[in-house]
């Protein structure tokens, strides 16, 4: 095989430090924080990973290239950055769901390929895993579109500075890059000196007096505003504004809401919280408040229509409107935009030169985890997802890290209410069923190098039959989330909506526009929406873990109860995993507001 032979070295240059590119790449990766590297082994990469335990790393090994994927996004989400290493054609062409669901939601993932020689690549060799043409770059074409850079090692450039700068990319874009290494570029010599000066992110060009005029009339509409709001988005989590963000909110004390990605970027304990602002899906006084926003502030905006409500996430049509993206190229005044402004710099001085506070303005929100059905007197019922999510917010704990699916549990999760310093992850933009799973495990594996206690994942059966190999991975790294799979039957969220989104005469335009809606498909009773139901609490034994997992069923208010309130439950000391059964036919009151609401758009 071509790995075994195309090994060469280049002598042509002199060094003061020679090192081998591989070795250049992993200490790099080590210096900018990770630890751990995603990723399945084969042929074209297998040199390169022996390069990986001598810089410090750890190689995890996952069981798929897309769980691999998956994995490195979560891992991510908590460390910051994140890679994975796959090998090329088969490998990449498998990994790239997750990397595009890493793009989408602004993720930085380092995704490295090996690949055939340079000189089989100039060729056109046709190598295995290859499309039979000689075609070796249509796989990086592809990365092009789901990556913000893309570099083949082909020593047409300085390698070592073509890594610096590709790493520099990741971290300032906030999203996948790719590059593919050359199975004889694996011992290319570069220079080792270049290691002793640290990856730095360059500092940003602002326009300093633009920044403090604009600063000045941002004021001026804050104490003129009579009903003010914020909105805080995932962009203020990606872009490392949080801390400064809550100073501000703190300050303020006006009402703020997040948006359904946003989740976690506010200390939801501060009395300005109100919860989360989602269009139509969020409750009748969040709904009724935005009707008369005049001031409206939108921090690390995304704009989706799952992220929005279906784009019904604004305020009243006259209301003023700033807004920072989550692109971090400046700010946006009722839609003009100011480029050269660091949106971190306008935050403080925000901060820094109010004195006088926002008017405040009292409202009573339901997206608290506030619910009556919490102290419900039948403990024996089923459980309901109006009891569990307002239950849960009772049993998390300060610093947890808090892994939703998309579906019934992402929604769910907007009524809880978070302790200080959660981390919360889900995809609610890219939506790939089958995410949360293989994101558990990366995002346990950076909690447990940050020292962080709780991993904690919920997740639907339907979901977790789609990556649940990775209960494998976690067992085999000593991982220890604490796992509940909803147990129902099958895909909850695309039955819920025939009934009450069904054509009539009154909504004929809420079908025209059906590609927008991808989870609101239908089939309550159709086959295709049931699953074989597993039994979960089997895996732990099948996947070699009986001596270091518990698992547990639960059916009624009571067992659930019995079980958060146990102490020894929530001590993370063994992978726990819990089957949590409902009925088909319940869903989160934010599922049935969506669907309402957009019934109502008829």
């Amino acid at each position: 095989l071509e790995f075994l032979v195309m090994t060469g070295t280049d002598s042509s240059q002199e060094f003061h430090e020679p090192v081998d590119l591989a070795e250049y790449l992993f200490a790099r990766l080590r210096q900018i924080g990770v630890q751990s590297v995603h990723g399945v082994p084969g042929d074209f990469n297998l040199l390169a990973l022996d390069y990986i335990q001598p810089a410090g790393l750890k190689w995890v090994g996952n069981c798929n290239e897309l769980n691999a994927g998956y994995a490195a996004d979560g891992y991510a989400r908590v460390k910051g950055i994140a890679a994975v290493v796959t090998k090329c054609g088969v490998g990449e062409l498998s990994i790239v769901n997750a990397i595009a669901g890493a793009y989408s939601e602004y993720v930085p993932v380092i995704h490295i390929v090996g690949t055939p020689s340079t000189i089989a690549r100039k060729d056109n060799v046709v190598s295995h895993h290859t499309l039979s043409n000689g075609d070796h770059r249509v796989f990086e074409m592809i990365a092009q579109q789901i990556t913000c850079a893309t570099v083949v090692m082909d020593g047409s450039r300085e390698p070592a500075k073509l890594i610096d700068e590709v790493i520099v990319k990741c971290l300032v874009e906030s999203r996948p890059v790719y590059i593919a290494l050359p199975i004889d570029m694996v011992r290319q010599k570069v220079e080792g000196t270049r290691l002793k000066t640290l990856i730095s992110v360059p500092a940003p060009q602002i326009d300093e007096a633009n920044e403090q005029r604009l600063t000045q009339i941002i004021l001026g509409y804050l104490e003129t505003a009579s009903t003010p709001a914020i909105l805080v988005d995932v962009g203020t989590i990606r872009r490392r504004l949080v801390e400064d963000v809550n100073v501000l909110v703190d300050k303020l004390q006006i009402p703020t809401f997040v948006t359904p990605i946003g989740k976690g970027a506010i200390n939801e304990s501060l009395a300005c919280f109100k919860g989360v602002y989602a269009g139509r899906s969020s409750d009748t006084p969040t709904l009724d408040y935005f009707k008369s926003v005049d001031f409206f502030i939108h921090i690390g905006s995304i704009k989706s229509d799952s992220t929005t409500g279906w784009f019904e996430s604004k305020p009243a049509v006259l209301a003023t409107t700033v807004e920072f993206p989550i692109e971090n190229n400046g700010i946006r005044i009722n839609g003009s935009l100011f480029s050269n402004i660091q949106p971190l710099a306008l935050l403080r001085k925000l901060s820094d030169q109010l004195k006088v506070p926002a008017p405040t303005v009292g409202i009573e929100t339901t997206s608290r985890g506030v619910s009556a059905g919490i102290n419900d007197k039948e403990p024996t019922l089923a459980i309901k997802h109006n009891w569990l999510w307002p239950r849960v917010s009772q049993w998390l704990e300060e610093g947890d890290i808090v892994i939703t699916e998309t579906g019934t549990a992402n929604y769910g999760i907007r009524e809880t209410v978070f302790p200080l310093k959660t981390k919360a992850i889900c995809q609610p933009l890219w939506s790939s069923i089958g995410y949360a799973a293989a994101a558990c495990q990366g995002a346990a594996l950076a909690g447990r190098e940050l020292g962080l206690k709780r991993t904690i994942l919920f997740t639907g059966e339907g979901s977790f039959q789609l990556s649940g190999q990775e209960l494998s991975t976690m067992i085999r790294h000593e991982l220890d989330p604490i796992i509940f799979i909803i147990c129902n039957g099958g895909y909850t969220t695309e039955r819920k909506t025939i009934s009450l989104i069904a054509p009539t005469h009154g909504a004929p335009h809420l079908f025209q526009h059906a590609d927008l809606l991808p989870g609101f498909i239908h089939g309550m009773d159709a086959k295709y929406n049931d699953i074989q139901c597993w039994k979960y609490t089997d895996l732990c034994n099948v996947y070699g873990g009986l001596d270091c997992c518990k698992t547990y069923q639960v059916k009624t208010r009571s067992q659930l109860e019995k079980l958060l309130s146990d102490p020894d439950f929530a001590i993370t000391n063994c992978l726990r995993l819990v089957e949590v059964h409902m009925k088909q036919d319940d869903a989160p009151i934010g599922l049935l507001n969506t669907v309402l609401g957009l019934s109502d758009r008829g």
